[in-house]
Order: structure tokens, then sequence, then C-alpha cells
């Protein structure tokens, strides 16, 4: 709200930025504590930077004032917070069921899809679990592209200590190197969002994500190098650059006044829930590894099957997001000082 529609592309390319620093260093410090300390300092010294940043943050956000009422009533507070709660017991039962064997795990996976989907169909946008076109695909995209890249990236460490016998240092440079992609392909965007190829970004991304995941694979070849890994997560960070950006800022024009905020944190609650749903069922297949049933090598790999799939699965789905901005009438998003911007439905 404190921006005009016109700048939106280069702040969210902006906010992509700011992760460079942490994102280069942050990854291998994280390695280097762990090598020579314990891990659990990684965790505790996060926390005073965290704090001093919000109470620095504060009060430039309470200038803001309230935002403007909703053009249609969102559903009340009360109801909504009831929704939340639903969402994350049904969430945390659905990846608990991953964990568990028979005859529980199928209770708990029963109940938790009940518990969820009846409270995601209050939180998205309508259309959001069926793939519609337009503004539901959108959020659909952000949870298959981050249940892709997420489910991934978190065992890249561990397939470069305990696979390929590097070190944690090492696997956290992997990591800084998609972080450094990511901001580029952030700028990409930002510079692309008025050439009318918003969709083909999106697309692009996607396909991205899935090259990089399938040459980050290849370190499990004992012939490749192991620097291989950092080649190509590089390479599907660039690709999250790409589709996340672009995403964020359809749904931010696709969004009525006074609803950017629930539209923001439509695309949030995706962008999560793939996090940890990618991540949880990674981590089933790694506990059937650690458990003795298959080798650490097999369950990586069977990890990057299911992850370049579901990059393949965000190609298609990306298909049916808005194209480009249209002059033809539909949902638009108006701030103070900054003009509609209607998405075409395609």
């Amino acid at each position: 709200r404190a921006y005009p529609a016109s700048v939106t592309p280069r702040m969210i390319a902006l906010v992509s930025s700011a992760w460079v620093v942490p994102g280069l260093v942050g990854p291998a410090l994280a390695g280097w504590v762990t090598d020579t300390i314990d891990w659990r300092w990684v965790f505790l010294g996060i926390v005073p930077p965290v704090l001093l940043m919000g109470i620095a943050v504060y009060p430039q956000l309470a200038r803001l004032g309230p935002a403007q009422r909703a053009a249609v009533p969102l559903r009340a507070d009360g109801r909504r917070a009831l929704d939340a709660i639903r969402l994350a017991l049904g969430s945390t039962l659905l990846v608990g069921a991953l964990t568990v064997g028979l005859p529980l795990a199928p209770v708990l996976a029963v109940v938790g899809a009940w518990l969820a989907i009846g409270a995601l169909r209050h939180l998205l946008p309508t259309g959001t679990l069926l793939l519609r076109r337009g503004r539901p695909a959108v959020v659909s995209v952000v949870f298959v592209i981050a249940f892709a890249f997420f489910g991934t990236e978190a065992f890249v460490p561990l397939t470069v200590v305990d696979v390929r016998g590097g070190s944690v240092t090492l696997g956290g440079l992997a990591l800084s190197a998609a972080a450094v992609t990511w901001t580029i392909g952030s700028w990409v965007q930002a510079r692309a969002a008025a050439a009318g190829i918003r969709r083909t970004l999106v697309t692009s991304g996607a396909g991205l994500i899935g090259a990089g995941i399938t040459i980050t694979a290849l370190v499990l070849i004992p012939q490749m190098p192991v620097l291989v890994v950092a080649i190509g997560w590089a390479v599907a960070g660039l690709g999250m650059g790409l589709a996340y950006s672009m995403l964020a800022l359809m749904i931010l024009e696709t969004a009525a006044p006074g609803e950017e905020g629930y539209s923001s944190s439509a695309l949030q609650l995706m962008f999560t829930l793939g996090t940890a749903f990618g991540a949880g069922v990674g981590g089933a297949i790694v506990a059937v590894a650690d458990a003795g049933t298959i080798p650490l090598v097999s369950a990586i790999g069977l990890i990057d099957v299911l992850m370049v799939a579901m990059a393949i699965v965000a190609v298609a789905v990306s298909l049916r997001v808005p194209r480009r901005p249209s002059d033809r009438p539909g949902v638009v998003r108006a701030r103070q000082g900054a003009p509609a911007m209607p998405m075409e439905r395609p």
C-alpha cells in the first residue's frame, strides 16, 4: 500500500534481494558453526537480529494506517482463526501420518485431510483446490513449486555430507548459490513484468526448477564431482526467482481494494504448506532408509524423482495463470496513488 502500482515489480525484486547477504553468508556460516562448535548455536544466533529488526520496522508499518475497507466483506476474524487452527491440526496429522506405521497412518491421513481441506476451502480463493484458471491457479502453482523446491533443498546438505562424504560447509555453499540466482530471477521478473510474458516467466521458472533438481540429482553418481550440486541448485534457484516473484506480483494485482492482505496471506499460506509437505514427504522417505529398508542413496534418488514430477505438474498448472495485464474488466487492484490494474481471464 505504500508504493504505486508501477513500482510493485521492482519492490518485489528488492525484497528478494534482501535475501542475498543472508543467503550467501547464512548457509556457509551455519555449516562452519555446526562443524566447529555445535548446531544448536545456529538457531540461538538468529534470535537477537530478528528481535532487533522487528522493533526497528514496527514504527514504519504503524504509519501506513488501516487498510481500505474491502469491496467484498471478508469472513469474520473469529471464523478465519478457527479455520487456521483446523488447518494447523489437519496439516500436523497429515505430516504425522508419514512417520507412523499401520494401522494408525491411514486414520491420521483421512482425519488430517478432512480437517485441512475443509479449512482451505475458506482460507483460499474459490477454485484453488480445483486448479481453476486465473487467480486460483496462481495460488495453486505456489504450493507445487514450493513442494518441489524445498522438498529437494531440505536434503541437499544430507546428500553432500552422507552420500558423497563432503563437508557441511560445502552443502551450505550450494544453498548460497541458489540464494544468488533466486535474486537474479526476481530482478529479471521486475524488468519483464510489463512485457506481456508473465505466464511464460512462470512456466519457464517451473521448468528451470525441474531442470535444476535433475542436475542436482547427478551428484548421486559416484563419478560426478560434488560441485555439480551447486550448479544444479543454482539453476533451481533461478527458476524460483522467476516463478515465485511473478506469482507474488499477480496475486497483488488481482486483489480487490482492501483485500491485499488476504490475497498475500493466501499465497504465503500455500508457500508454507508446500514447503512443509515437501520436506515432510522427503523426510518420510529418508526415515525408511534410516530403518535399513533401502540405501540412503536410493532414498535421495526417489525424492529427486518425486520432486521433478512435482515440477512438471507446476509447469502444467502454470498454463492456467493469467497471461498478462488486460484492459478488459476483471478483478482489479486499486491503491492510493495507483491506477487499477485488471487482469485478463484466460
